[in-house]
């Protein structure tokens, strides 16, 4: 059997509109999984970010390095903001800047602490 110039046309548009539409769930179905992923991301990032905020509190930085808390508190509440409104991707970027100034202010307990410890004169 030959087909005509328009039944083969036909076919062909059939198969590309098939592929694209199969093309289309398949992306839909991806961004779906993503934007979970995304929210598990950005949560374990705002948790894992209070943690060293939690960390550098208990090593008294508000009181010997408030500068550097202080940013990552202000960080950590952005982070949580953008959680809230589903900007996964801001919430990540937010809540490594919280851990990093978290991270940044205790080290600098530590040195100051270190720094007591090295000038102590002993008898």
């Amino acid at each position: 059997m030959i087909e005509t110039d328009n039944q083969l046309q036909r076919n062909v548009a059939r198969g590309v509109l098939l592929l694209i539409l199969g093309s289309l769930l398949m992306i839909g179905c991806a961004t779906t999984k993503n934007k979970k992923t995304s929210k598990e991301a950005a949560e374990k990032a705002v948790a894992s970010a209070q943690s060293q905020l939690q960390s550098a509190k208990q090593a008294d930085a508000p009181t010997h390095s408030p500068q550097e808390y202080q940013r990552a508190m202000e960080a950590l509440a952005s982070a949580r903001n953008f959680l809230n409104q589903g900007k996964y991707s801001a919430a990540i970027n937010f809540a490594e800047q919280a851990a990093y100034w978290a991270q940044i202010a205790k080290e600098e307990v530590l040195k100051k602490a270190g720094r007591k410890i090295k000038g102590r004169k002993t008898k």
